[in-house]
């Protein structure tokens, strides 16, 4: 029991630690894309 106590909370550590890529790689997903969206509302031409 204590075995698998053990391999749980391994589990749970390992999958905090995913979960805390995905949250940084989304921020940087979504701050890119509000870059762009503002790029293209610039006008053209425009000094």
């Amino acid at each position: 029991m204590a075995s698998e106590a053990k391999k749980d909370a391994e589990l749970d550590s390992f999958l905090d630690e995913i979960d805390g890529v995905l949250e940084t790689n989304a921020q940087e997903f979504v701050h890119g894309f509000v870059q762009k969206a503002a790029n293209n509302l610039k006008p053209t031409g425009a000094a």
